[in-house]
């Protein structure tokens, strides 16, 4: 019994950013941080003036807290602003934008969708690597990542920030079975 025909690749299906939607996203986070900084900041200092040094600088301490969150917020809206593509699914594996990485199929092990991440309860794509790829490995563009964080993509997956994608997640998943051709594992169910 002849084995039936493998579907040849469509073309690549090219994601963007919207960025409207990012700006949407983005925008209320960092003026509620901002708001909260500047307010913290200025009681901090003003306790710490009139005499209750220890208060003030306990506060002072948690708005540090605070400015990190803000700059992390702010550096996710600059990085899903830029130009050029988010994602790229071709039959020669998948290219990620930010950061700059790529894969071929036979380096992929599965993806997966989780529903909300972080404090900012972001949609992510995870991107599980098959057990010993590095920047070495055939089928990985080395660039300029370190090996911390080829460890870490080894652990944890490879995380793309779905937030304000210009594709749902049901075609992306769909792109990258066909694409893949089966070879790696993706989630059938809870997809929007």
């Amino acid at each position: 019994m002849p084995l039936p025909p493998v579907p040849e690749p469509g073309p690549d299906l090219v994601v963007h950013h919207v960025p409207s939607a990012v700006a949407a996203i983005y925008r209320p986070r960092l003026s509620l941080l901002g708001i909260v900084l500047v307010a913290w900041l200025g009681v901090g200092v003003g306790l710490v003036v009139t005499g209750h040094p220890v208060v003030g600088a306990a506060l002072l301490v948690a708005s540090l807290v605070v400015f990190v969150m803000f700059v992390e917020t702010l550096r996710g809206w600059l990085s899903r602003s830029g130009a050029g593509p988010a994602l790229v699914i071709g039959a020669a594996g998948i290219e990620i934008g930010k950061p700059p990485l790529r894969l071929a199929w036979h380096a992929l092990r599965a993806v997966e969708v989780l529903a909300g991440r972080g404090w900012l309860r972001t949609p992510t794509l995870v991107l599980r690597l098959r057990p010993g790829v590095t920047g070495g490995s055939a089928g990985a563009l080395p660039g300029h990542h370190s090996r911390a964080r080829w460890r870490r993509w080894q652990e944890r997956g490879v995380l793309i920030d779905a937030t304000a994608l210009d594709a749902p997640m049901h075609t992306i998943v769909a792109a990258v079975a066909h694409a893949s051709r089966g070879s790696v594992e993706v989630p059938t169910t809870g997809l929007r």
